[in-house]
């Protein structure tokens, strides 16, 4: 869903047997050295991409 579901609210595609959709869940991972010295830009980089795809990327909201 996250790189077609612009185009599914827009009308540019249509769903077809989503009831065959096992569920768009794909593991997103992000590896850092050492969460001691974590630089504040990489905390709020990741805290910003669990906000975005908590929240921005459903259809269903």
């Amino acid at each position: 869903m996250f790189h077609i579901a612009k185009d599914i609210e827009d009308g540019r595609l249509v769903e077809v047997l989503s009831e065959y959709n096992g569920g768009d869940l794909e593991e997103i991972n992000v590896v850092y050295s050492n969460r001691r010295y974590m630089p504040a830009r990489t905390r709020v980089f990741i805290d910003y991409l669990v906000e975005k795809l908590q929240s921005g990327l459903k259809l269903d909201e």
